[in-house]
Parts: structure tokens; sequence; C-alpha cells
């Protein structure tokens, strides 16, 4: 499911008119559903969150600097 599914499913569950609602707009319900995912990916290792990656590091020269995919968040298992 996408943010766009979600976002409808709740509107179902609560009843909202698909034309919306002035008090719970788009993007509150964004806003509730980025945050409730957030705090559910937050609480465990959840095993369809978890995927494998190759990541290659560069180190600048000279120093002890490591460059790092922008993607990257955190490391699981290590390999050599």
């Amino acid at each position: 499911m996408n943010r766009g599914e979600i976002r409808t499913a709740v509107k179902e569950r609560l009843a909202i008119p698909s034309i919306g609602d002035g008090l719970l707009p788009d993007s509150t319900l964004n806003s509730l559903i980025n945050r409730s995912l957030a705090t559910i990916s937050a609480a465990k290792e959840w095993p369809w969150l978890l995927d494998t990656y190759t990541m290659n590091t560069y180190k600048y020269s000279n120093s002890n600097t490591y460059k790092y995919n922008n993607k990257y968040t955190n490391t699981k298992y290590y390999a050599n």
C-alpha cells in the first residue's frame, strides 16, 4: 500500500467523504500516516522492512573519512 491507498482506507474507515473534510484535510492525514509509519517502523526490525544492499565505501585520501550512499541508515550485519 502506498500513502494514498492508506489515506483512502482511513477516510473510508472514518466515513470521511471522498471530497474531504475541512477538519481533517489530506495534509493532516498525511502527517498522521507518516508519523504512525515511523513509530511502527522504529518499534523493532520488522522482516518486511529489511533489505539486502551492497554498499561501497570510498576513503578520501589522507583522512579517516568515508563516503556512504545517502540512503544508508544502519547496518545489521557486516561481512568482509
